[in-house]
């Protein structure tokens, strides 16, 4: 097929030779002065190691802390900064009647020298490397016509100039696997057999200036992109300079580091570029900023073609991939993922109420909601389709679930959903929601679960877009068998689509969130407090909590964490304080959860009381002599200005990570007693007399010993049977012929683990049944 049009070249390769920066050249500031060094921070990476996301404004040097760092250029003293780590000294030079400025940092900066002093390179000690640093971070400025103008960074591992010598053999290297494609500023993935319109190239390439970890990951100096003919013989697309769409002489503004490095994906350590945006290497270079652009596919006829991406460091080591691409001027993209707001259970019954945030595709025909058929997730059918949730709509109801597409055997609880364009083309599910069905629920409880875990990727634990948490705290839920549980997004109580009054308590869970997600926005701090004031009974799980509110939060940020939380911050913790067990002397005595275990919890929150709560569970971690980390708090009283009591249960870690159920349904009912929910399990359903019936055991939870009591209402026999979740039989209680009566049966579980079981009374076709939890 012939292309729109063709650019014919004559060679496989081609040489980049652009304009360089200044050639002025510098020896190192570290020993030896005229060697060679590692680099372990490369220039113009990607950092998100301070309040925002930017580039990396220089190289970082690796070398022992404590060692003396000298100017690399005659001059004088411009600034000294004295900030912790973040010292510095600022040396200005002046070169044939113009200046250079050069920044040290991240050095203890020489007591004797100040502002205004001579320096001589290699000789003038400016300081030396601050303790924990490990290196120096030189940052240089282009020539400049004013001493007091400081210039645009310029890249000082450049050719031809900066420091030298300056060795580098190790190529950077592309990753084939991370390759992406998507829809331009969506995140609708495409296929790279189906590309279409305008797209958006996503890949992960790091520059190699060593050989330890910290040189291995470093950003690239040069990237860019062509397309070439199916059987590579001719370039038929190159975007401006010859493809290169970076080339990192200069510093762009920070502003446009999101244009570069894809958010919430690239970290320090992953650099995971945009390589379609901006004009091209030189119109970067010249402006600094990095606009919104993409790869026009209208431009060339459907058909096969080969993506090359390439990428070079400042001393010529290249890298290149092929990759087979088909364009195509059908529609293949699916619409973006649709966000579910709630899934509940409004009538106490068997109804599901859904709510979703409209898509604004224009070939939108609707969405489909799916339901689970089982805990796993592994199995869904469709329970209604994109004829009754239609492109407008951003609601529905469904009295029954014999009302669904595909009508279920059995009761079903878990809920994604998705949507799908006029072509058939159907998005991925977002979050996944649950709420619980009851044949009449009316006298039961109710439980809200808020979903405010939308971080991913990064330096966060969680590195998929989606989750399915809710899950989580929903199971040890239902394990109740006396709680109509209902689920909701953080953004559906923020716009107010939820009312946390109308349920009797709420599960709130925001995961590893920390500062740059916000764990608690003041809108959401403000409809807690309201809650909590009007007497609301609230559990609260997540790692960074404490992090984000005290440590790095405001006044009224902390304020809110003293006074709604009850609870103080301590430190960030680590891998190896897990478990978190329950404090003796409280109700959640018996508690142990492993966590960690879902994903990897790096940061738990160690905590303290405060404002009259008590310390309920506590790190497998000393903190100071005898006292432990603490791991939970938990309040009973009143709130604010209020007059009502209300009840809140925080600890410091995502229970998500918890994998075992035992653990968490042990919790959750130590939980609901707590929060004076149950006193008991399910102790409101005892024996009817005049109809036979299976009471609740009491206690419950028990250890080991519990009782059960049965109404016979006529001469029978009867069969109670013991058996554990997954229906193996444990013990057989009895089976024989009993006269109308009531009668009072024991079982001894002092053999068995801790968990839960259930308790079958069975006679002819009739059955019934009751969940007990041993807890050792």
């Amino acid at each position: 097929m012939t292309p729109k049009y063709v650019l014919i070249i004559f060679f496989l390769f081609v040489n980049y030779s652009f304009s360089q920066l200044d050639t002025l050249k510098s020896q190192w500031p570290v020993t030896p002065l005229n060697s060679s060094h590692g680099i372990n921070g490369g220039f113009s990476e990607f950092r998100n190691t301070l309040d925002s996301d930017h580039f990396h404004n220089a190289v970082d040097i690796g070398e022992p802390d404590g060692e003396p760092c000298y100017s690399v250029f005659d001059g004088e003293v411009f600034t000294i900064g004295n900030s912790g780590s973040n010292s510095y000294v600022r040396v200005a030079t002046q070169i044939n009647g113009k200046w250079k400025h050069l920044t040290y940092l991240h050095i203890e900066p020489n007591p004797s020298l100040e502002v205004g002093d001579p320096v001589q390179k290699g000789v003038t000690i400016l300081g030396t490397i601050y303790p924990g640093m490990g290196h120096v971070h030189l940052g240089e400025r282009e020539l400049v016509s004013d001493k007091s103008s400081s210039g645009a960074y310029i890249n000082n591992i450049r050719n031809n100039g900066g420091l030298t010598p300056y060795n580098d053999p190790y190529p950077p290297i592309i990753y084939r696997n991370s390759l992406k494609f998507f829809m331009d500023g969506t995140n609708t993935q495409l296929p790279a057999h189906g590309l279409t319109g305008k797209v958006d190239i996503q890949i992960k390439i790091e520059d190699h200036n060593g050989t330890t970890s910290s040189q291995t990951n470093n950003g690239t100096y040069l990237a860019g992109f062509r397309i070439w003919s199916a059987d590579t013989t001719t370039i038929v697309f190159e975007p401006n300079d010859a493809g290169v769409k970076y080339r990192f002489d200069k510093k762009p503004y920070n502003s446009s580091v999101h244009q570069v490095f894809v958010e919430d994906l690239a970290t320090l350590s992953n650099p995971v570029y945009w390589l379609t945006n901006g004009t091209g290497a030189s119109g970067i270079n010249q402006t600094l900023e990095v606009n919104n652009n993409y790869f026009n596919t209208t431009l060339l006829d459907t058909g096969d073609y080969v993506l090359q991406i390439f990428t070079e460091d400042t001393r010529s080591n290249k890298d290149s991939e092929y990759f087979p691409i088909f364009i195509t001027d059908q529609d293949l993209s699916a619409p973006k993922t649709p966000e579910l707001n709630f899934v509940l259970n409004t009538d106490l019954k068997k109804s599901v109420h859904i709510s979703w945030t409209k898509n604004s595709e224009k070939d939108l025909a609707g969405y489909r909601l799916y339901y689970s058929l089982n805990s796993q997730l592994s199995a869904w059918e469709l329970a209604a389709n994109e004829t009754q949730l239609t492109k407008d709509s951003t609601e529905f109801f469904i009295e029954s679930s014999s009302e669904f597409v595909v009508p279920p055997a059995q009761d079903v609880y878990y809920f994604r959903l998705t949507a799908v364009d006029t072509n058939g083309n159907e998005s991925g599910s977002g979050d996944k929601y649950a709420r619980s069905s009851f044949t009449d629920g009316t006298n039961f409880p109710t439980a809200l679960i808020v979903n405010g875990f939308t971080r991913y990727g990064g330096s966060g634990s969680w590195q998929n877009p989606v989750h399915s948490f809710v899950k989580s705290y929903f199971e040890p839920l239902l394990n109740s068998d006396s709680v109509v549980i209902s689920s909701c997004s953080n953004q559906a109580v923020i716009d107010g689509k939820i009312n946390m009054g109308n349920y009797n308590f709420v599960i709130w869970f925001v995961g590893d969130e920390s500062t740059a997600d916000d764990t608690f926005t003041p809108t959401e701090q403000s409809k807690i407090k309201a809650f909590l004031e009007a007497g609301g009974k609230l559990f609260v799980s997540g790692s960074e909590i404490g992090w984000d509110l005290e440590e790095k939060g405001s006044d009224d940020d902390i304020s809110f964490y003293h006074n709604y939380f009850k609870a103080r911050y301590f430190d960030d913790g680590n891998t190896s304080m897990s478990p978190a067990k329950g404090t003796a002397s409280t109700m959640f005595n018996n508690v142990q959860l492993n966590f960690g275990q879902v994903y990897v919890e790096d940061y738990p929150d160690d905590i303290g009381i405060i404002n009259g709560s008590e310390a309920i569970l506590y790190y497998n971690q000393i903190r100071s002599g005898t006292n432990y980390r603490k791991a939970g708090v938990a309040y009973t009283g009143t709130f604010g200005q209020s007059q009502e009591i209300g009840q809140i249960v925080y600890i410091s870690f995502p229970l998500e990570t918890v994998s075992s159920l035992d653990q968490r349904s042990s919790f959750m009912t130590t939980l609901l007693q707590y929060f004076d929910i149950i006193s008991d399990i399910e102790n409101r359903q005892e024996i009817i007399p005049g109809k036979l019936s299976l009471s609740q055991n009491f206690p419950n939870p028990f250890n080991p010993q519990t009782t059960f009591k049965v109404f016979v209402p006529k001469t029978q026999k009867i069969k109670i049977t013991i058996f554990d979740l997954l229906g193996r039989r444990v013990k057989n209680i009895t089976n024989k012929q009993f006269t109308t009566g009531e009668y009072e049966f024991t079982w001894d579980a002092g053999s068995q683990a801790s968990g839960f079981y259930i308790v079958e009374l069975k006679t002819g076709k009739t059955r019934y049944t009751r969940k007990i939890l041993l807890l050792k």
